[in-house]
């Protein structure tokens, strides 16, 4: 009996932080073009500069990104984790060097920014630099 009154506790408090995190999720769907004018990394992948497509696929962060000329498409898991006041939609690189990664997605007029994660060589870049890497910015429309 103890040991069910426990597991009712755990479920009930675990079901209450899902349900916030939920709450405080960014609406899938969400939409936006940029021109990058150099080429980047998307985790390990190497893009280059172009017109790109943004979306959103779901409120976890599941992103498709799209080169308009090429049609290349990658879809990355970047979930919402960068808080700030709403703003201006833009993407966010981390630069070493001549090498450019992706960093965040933050689409129109939202208060979180999907974070990407870094993939191998962006690892082993910034543990092996002494400085920060650079950030760079792209509005996207």
């Amino acid at each position: 009996m103890k040991n069910r009154f426990w597991s009712v506790v755990m479920i009930a408090g675990f079901s209450a932080v899902l349900g916030s995190a939920l709450l405080v999720a960014e609406m899938p769907g969400q939409r936006a073009t940029a021109e990058v004018p150099f080429a980047f990394h998307i985790q390990d992948r190497l893009m280059p500069g172009g017109n790109y497509d943004f979306q959103r696929m779901n409120s976890s962060g599941v992103l498709q990104i799209r080169n308009r000329e090429t049609r290349e498409t990658i879809v990355v898991l970047a979930p919402p984790s960068k808080y700030g006041k709403p703003g201006e939609p833009m993407l966010v690189f981390n630069g070493y060097g001549d090498s450019f990664y992706l960093s965040q997605v933050w689409f129109a007029d939202e208060t979180a920014g999907n974070a990407l994660w870094k993939g191998n060589q962006e690892k082993h870049l910034s543990s092996s630099l002494k400085t920060t890497g650079v950030l760079a910015y792209v509005h996207l429309h």
